[in-house]
């Protein structure tokens, strides 16, 4: 019985952490799309802006 709690546990904190993991890695990637797309606009905003002059 103790071995079985132990090991639910064990289940319960790995999916925990799995789902943690999952989560925390959209975020990061959402956050570096943004960046990336953000420095994207700005490039392209001051590469039209040198070309209007």
């Amino acid at each position: 019985i103790l071995i079985l709690s132990v090991s639910l546990t064990v289940s319960q904190i790995y999916d925990y952490l799995l789902s943690y993991y999952t989560v925390s890695n959209q975020i990061y990637e959402n956050l570096l799309r943004f960046f990336i797309s953000d420095s994207y606009i700005k490039t392209h905003f001051q590469n039209f802006t040198i070309s209007e002059r």
